[in-house]
């Protein structure tokens, strides 16, 4: 359910799970990412904090870059490229790694081996030599539970043990400094092994069903992306939304509400995941490994 929460001075936040509001969102040239800081206090600071997050030596990650940035648009429509490739899916990369998935579906190994095999295909996709290891899949998992820890107590903790600065620093040296590999390789697949999990609930349950059902129930979206209102509009039922009022779009939750891996990923829109159909693909050739 769409709703509005206003503290005044404080935040004044929009989270929308109705898809189609979200495309209209989404599409309204009025509401971007990496907008000029305004509003509440919180939002000011909080989409400050996630740049400062998802800064890689001065390199922003695309996935919090503007409409406009020419450099974002520019890789995207080269990652699109990449991975509509249909010589990708014949790779021995590739067939690597959905069989050390579909192995790991039936098995209890841990979290990491799959981790680690993921982070292997997509780092060889996008950065040539990219090695995995376990120590890179940890620094993922680090990465991803530090940028997710925005409160100022977990900041300074960051700050003092340095936790943040040491993952982040470990990608970016697999990926060379390639950001969409970075993104790909410790921030994304975190989706993807949450698909995979449940992937596996459902292989231990013993569905037999189509791999094409099977991704479909378990595509893992992200649970919500930030956009941020740059100039003022009307959202019916809340009315004005002034400059600076954060929008939540709950991927996650409107995928759920119509089944479509295209809303989760907002295939096809600006701001779409180039590797939407790369994963339906991968988790359905997983699957038919597994049988």
């Amino acid at each position: 359910m769409t709703k509005r929460i206003r503290i005044p001075g404080l935040l004044d936040l929009v989270k929308v799970d109705e898809p189609d509001l979200i495309l209209q969102l989404n599409g309204n040239p009025a509401i971007d990412r990496n907008v000029t800081p305004s509003g509440p206090l919180l939002n000011r600071t909080l989409p400050a904090l996630v740049k400062r997050n998802l800064d890689f030596a001065g390199t922003l990650s695309p996935v919090i870059r503007a409409r406009e940035d020419a450099g974002r648009i520019a890789l995207s429509a080269a990652l699109y490229r990449r991975f509509a490739d249909p010589a990708l899916y014949e790779t021995e990369q590739w067939a690597r790694c959905v069989a050390v998935l579909g192995r790991w579906l039936s098995t209890r190994e841990e979290e990491a081996v799959a981790g680690v095999a993921l982070q292997q295909l997509i780092g060889g996709i996008l950065v040539p030599g990219y090695r995995a290891d376990r120590a890179g899949w940890d620094a993922a998992v680090a990465f991803d539970r530090e940028v997710r820890a925005l409160t100022p107590l977990a900041r300074l903790r960051q700050k003092l043990t340095g936790s943040l600065e040491r993952a982040r620093a470990t990608l970016t040296d697999r990926a060379n400094g390639d950001v969409a590999a970075v993104h790909g390789t410790g921030i994304a697949i975190h989706n993807f092994v949450a698909s995979l999990r449940q992937l596996r609930e459902l292989k231990a349950r013993g569905e037999r069903i189509a791999a094409e059902d099977a991704a479909r129930q378990c595509r893992k979206a992200p649970k919500t992306v930030m956009r941020q209102v740059r100039e003022a509009i009307e959202l019916a039922p809340f009315g004005r939304l002034a400059p600076g009022t954060l929008v939540l779009f709950a991927l996650d939750d409107a995928q759920a509400a119509n089944g479509d891996v295209r809303i989760a990923f907002l295939d096809g829109t600006w701001s779409g995941c180039p590797a939407t159909q790369f994963s339906v693909r991968l988790l359905e050739a997983t699957w038919n490994a597994a049988l």
